[in-house]
């Protein structure tokens, strides 16, 4: 009789993690809280409407590099998959606009443009980043999970990066600059107490059309991968909360989802991991390395995403940081001073022929949302709607007629996330990629508990698409290897 491993989420890693040990011959069977697959790699429809909750890019777009093999494995992309690569994002700063360019000449350019002074330091950071370029594994290879045969593939000039930019942060670098415009411009295209790897990585990765957008978004890689998971005679099971992970003789032995249990050889917890620890393994179980980053490591913050179907296109960038000075608030006593707009114009599937779909997105907290959701449901509603319109009119006052023009509005809370994924904090990545993020090891197993692994966002930090996808794969070989 064959093994049965059950896996513990239909995200990315989840999908990934299902195909692999589906192609070994293992029977699976994915248990998901939520009523589709995606986890926190989400897209909704309202009408004709798309609305993407994930994805404004993704590392190993093109063809040739590790990451795009992976997604060709799963199915998230095909070599017929459209890329949308920009040529610049716009970000505001100090109430000016700047169109930062994506090709690395016009970018250097761009940057000595601001300060001449820095040229020396310009001309450095450029030498960086073409060194990213021309990497066919640099993506893989700045993760903390990287291992020797990742950093081998890299190539020297990638490793050689890595330890001059891996234990500082953005914000150390950019105060290298003597230009105080540029060293905040460059904070603003990333978060300042991030590691100064990952933004020369993701500069390189961009730059070099390795960091584009699939045509079709989140909706399209999750269809793909579920659409091959299926093919391949592997379950799914919606709807479904794990609730416990049962254990014997020092095993895992399957799970009881909904007061039933389904028993297993095997389990894989691609899902929330703090839930996993604490809840479903009964804190039995401890891990030293990720129970401290979930304590103490700065996360990605929980996002609010106000969407909107409009009658016409307004010419809005793909990618705008907007500043907002007098701030707007996100909850009582709580402002914030800016916001991240998206217009996915270039893809049709997005919307209607003649329309447009665009999203705001800005941190809000998640105790408040996830409160009045709870308790008082038509307020939530209302308060929803009422920041909507803010949102819509913030937007109106750079984009006349935006008001007028939408068709549909869709919120998105923190709340909504958490409720969907359970997810800690509401962190829609898991741990942020801090210079001591990075260079912690997170192991995949636990210490005396068999025939089990953990896989996802809260083993690599940083997370992404790639990460998932390539976690679900050795998620899937530890568990080939348990089963012996």
């Amino acid at each position: 009789m064959g093994k049965k491993v059950i896996i513990i989420g239909a995200g990315l890693a989840g999908l990934s993690a299902g195909i692999y040990l589906a192609r070994e011959g293992i029977e699976t069977e994915i248990v998901e809280r939520a009523p589709w697959a995606g986890g926190m790699c989400a897209a909704w429809t309202r009408r004709d409407y798309r609305f993407d909750g994930c994805l404004s890019w993704m590392a190993g777009t093109k063809k040739g590099d590790p990451f795009f093999t992976l997604y060709k494995e799963v199915g998230a992309l095909t070599d017929d998959t459209e890329i949308f690569n920009p040529a610049a994002i716009g970000l505001e700063l100090d109430g000016v606009l700047y169109d930062v360019p994506l090709e690395i000449g016009q970018f250097k350019n761009f940057l000595l443009g601001l300060s001449g002074r820095d040229a020396e330091r310009i001309e450095a950071l450029c030498r960086d980043i073409g060194v990213m370029m021309r990497s066919k594994a640099a993506a893989v290879a700045i993760l903390g999970s990287a291992g020797f045969r990742d950093m081998m593939s890299a190539g020297r000039g990638v490793r050689l990066l890595r330890r001059k930019y891996l234990r500082r942060t953005l914000q150390d670098f950019a105060a290298d600059f003597t230009s105080p415009r540029l060293g905040k411009l460059l904070t603003r295209m990333m978060p300042e107490e991030y590691s100064a790897l990952a933004f020369v990585a993701m500069l390189g990765a961009r730059m070099a059309g390795n960091g584009g957008y699939p045509m079709g978004g989140a909706a399209g890689i999750v269809g793909r991968m579920a659409e091959k998971y299926a093919s391949l005679g592997g379950k799914l099971r919606l709807d479904a909360a794990a609730e416990e992970i049962t254990v014997s003789g020092g095993a895992a032995q399957g799970i009881r989802s909904g007061g039933v249990f389904l028993p297993a050889d095997g389990v894989v917890a691609a899902c929330d991991a703090r839930d996993t620890l604490e809840n479903m393994l009964l804190a039995r179980y401890g891990h030293p390395a990720l129970g401290g980053l979930l304590k103490s490591a700065p996360l990605f913050e929980p996002l609010a995403i106000v969407s909107f179907g409009l009658d016409k296109p307004f010419g809005i960038p793909y990618a705008l940081t907007c500043e907002c000075p007098e701030g707007f608030n996100v909850a009582p006593g709580v402002k914030r001073y800016g916001y991240a707009l998206r217009s996915f114009d270039f893809d049709p599937s997005a919307a209607p022929p003649g329309g447009s779909s665009v999203t705001a997105l800005f941190e809000a907290p998640l105790g408040y949302w996830k409160k009045l959701r709870q308790d008082n449901p038509e307020s939530y509603k209302i308060q929803k709607e009422l920041l909507a319109d803010l949102i819509a009119t913030k937007i109106d006052k750079r984009y006349p007629g935006f008001r007028d023009a939408v068709c549909i509005v869709d919120v998105a809370t923190p709340a909504t996330f958490t409720r969907l994924t359970n997810v800690y904090r509401g962190s829609f990545q898991g741990i942020a990629p801090t210079p001591a993020a990075l260079r912690t090891r997170i192991k995949k197993t636990l210490p005396g508990l068999k025939r089990f692994c953990l896989c996802g966002q809260w083993t690599t930090p940083g997370g992404g698409i790639g990460a998932a996808v390539a976690d679900g794969r050795t998620a899937a070989r530890i568990m080939k290897s348990e089963l012996r």
